[in-house]
């Protein structure tokens, strides 16, 4: 039986070390604990029971359960102590022990045995239990680190977020208020505590919102859509404002919110009512000036074709007065009476075809638009042939190309392609070899026509007086005209909403390019 004793030791001390070797080191405790309890319970059952030295231990068992596995555990320590020093007890008044032979001094050394090993293992506990509790120690440190630095990271999330001019909310799917920044509170004059669990209603303008449209929107900005749209607020003081606002998703401390950010738009509202009323003040005003001008221009059109009119009657009887004048008195004037004669007939003449020319500008400013297809590479055939068989022009080359079919007056543009037909005619008949190319193509993604003769040309320095009425860059005894066809091609081609403009060198080419919207 005595034996027993280091064995039960030894198999204690090898489940402690299997046990704190796993890291389980309050069920090695229990194990410690317990186990050297039974073996002291054994030890004075036969070592004299009540008298046996073991008895003591107990004290120093229930100080050690205490200590390392808390108070309940050595209540129960201390309660089976009781219970087993009462068992012996009354086992011994039944003299059913059986009293120690051995010499007290071996008892003496067994039990010293026992506490030695105890004090060794329980060094060995709490030596652990310190380098845990130093590592408890090092983990609350650094907790510590890390909670001021979570502090210091909410200080300055709370500073710039409160920073920030424009007014920011915080919501929640059921679309309360979690948190604002000061930019809120100043713009709506409420304080923070006052936002936090209200909804939008609570600053919503009565009446000036769909707030049906407000949570359909919120719920496609919980769905991963930005949305914006205006909204009406109302002030702590009761004033009614617009804002625009912007709702994105975003995840809030865990919490899967939509920021809402807000800017009052006051200013720019009044700007706009402004502008607005100063367009609906201009556009009167272009109205009006606009009738004034078409009034202006109805009167200056009527004059010139007044004008125009009661010039022909005069100028008609001076070049038939000067032609009688020729035939019946023509032997009766001397050489240089017939070339003043003469020179009266040709102004008259002239002055004729000024009056034509003027009368063809006002009725192509007059004339009423009238859209429908035109193929002007047809149209540029046709006049070709009227000019060939008006005035036979053998020798000229002529390219026309086919395929551009614009959308405009025909009769506007008839006259146009008129004037350009007749202008490279006019400037490119001198050549030896006159050459005449019609076509389209395209500069900068915009379709152009083009007119292209191989005539005389002109400096380009001289290209602003081109398409001026009555302008000439060619002497009349050289080439007849008044300088209103080019002016005339400009004004149609202004009316059908294009550009025109030259390009020329002299005695090589000259190009008329034009577009039409």
């Amino acid at each position: 039986m005595r034996l027993i004793g280091p064995c039960v030791i030894a198999l204690i001390a090898a489940t402690v070390k299997y046990c704190h070797s796993r890291g389980r080191t309050r069920v090695a405790i229990q194990v410690l604990v317990f186990g050297i309890w039974g073996e002291v319970a054994r030890a004075s059952l036969i070592a004299g029971g009540v008298h046996a030295p073991a008895i003591f231990l107990y004290f120093p068992i229930i100080f050690l359960a205490g200590w390392l596995l808390g108070t309940r555990t050595a209540y129960t320590v201390a309660l089976m102590s009781i219970a087993a020093v009462l068992g012996l007890a009354l086992a011994e008044s039944q003299q059913a022990l059986t009293l120690p032979t051995t010499p007290l001094a071996a008892m003496l050394i067994i039990q010293a045995g026992v506490l030695h090993f105890s004090a060794i293992m329980i060094g060995r506990i709490v030596r652990s239990y310190q380098t845990r509790l130093k590592e408890v120690e090092s983990l609350g440190s650094e907790l510590d680190e890390r909670v001021q630095a979570l502090a210091a990271s909410e200080a300055s999330y709370r500073g710039l977020f409160d920073s920030v001019n424009e007014a920011i909310y915080i919501h929640d799917r059921q679309g309360r208020f979690l948190d604002i920044n000061d930019g809120a509170a100043r713009m709506y004059g409420h304080p923070r505590e006052r936002f936090i669990g209200q909804t939008p209603e609570f600053v919503a303008a009565p009446g000036m919102n769909d707030l049906a449209a407000v949570g359909a929107r919120v719920e496609r900005a919980f769905a991963g859509e930005p949305q914006r749209f205006e909204f009406w607020g109302l002030r702590a003081n009761g004033e009614i404002f617009p804002k625009n606002v912007r709702l994105v998703r975003s995840v809030w401390f865990g919490q899967e919110v939509v920021i809402a950010m807000a800017e009052d738009i006051t200013e720019q509202e009044q700007a706009r009512a402004e502008i607005k009323r100063l367009n609906a003040g201009l556009e009167q005003r272009v109205q009006e000036r606009t009738a004034e001008l078409t009034a202006a221009n109805h009167e200056l059109e009527s004059f010139a074709y007044s004008i125009s009119h009661d010039l022909r009657a005069p100028l008609r009887g001076i070049d038939g007065f000067s032609h009688l004048l020729a035939e019946e008195y023509g032997d009766k004037l001397d050489d240089q009476g017939r070339g003043y004669l003469e020179r009266v007939r040709r102004a008259a003449q002239r002055m004729g075809s000024l009056i034509d020319d003027i009368l063809e500008m006002s009725r192509v400013t007059r004339q009423e638009m009238r859209r429908v297809g035109v193929d002007l590479g047809q149209l540029a055939a046709e006049l070709f042939e009227e000019q060939s068989r008006a005035s036979p022009a053998p020798c000229v080359e002529v390219a026309l190309a086919t395929g551009c079919t614009v959308h405009g007056d025909p009769q506007l543009l008839r006259v146009m392609m008129q004037n350009l037909m007749e202008n490279a005619l006019k400037y490119s008949g001198k050549k030896a070899s006159p050459k005449i190319e019609f076509g389209h193509e395209w500069l900068d993604g915009e379709r152009v026509y083009f007119m292209r003769d191989n005539g005389v040309g002109f400096d380009m320095k001289y290209a602003d007086r081109l398409f001026v009425p009555f302008q000439r860059l060619h002497k009349p005894e050289e080439f007849a005209g008044n300088g209103v066809g080019l002016a005339t091609v400009a004004r149609i081609v202004r009316r059908h909403g294009g550009r025109v403009w030259a390009e020329s060198a002299p005695d090589v080419h000259t190009t008329i390019r034009f577009t039409l919207s």
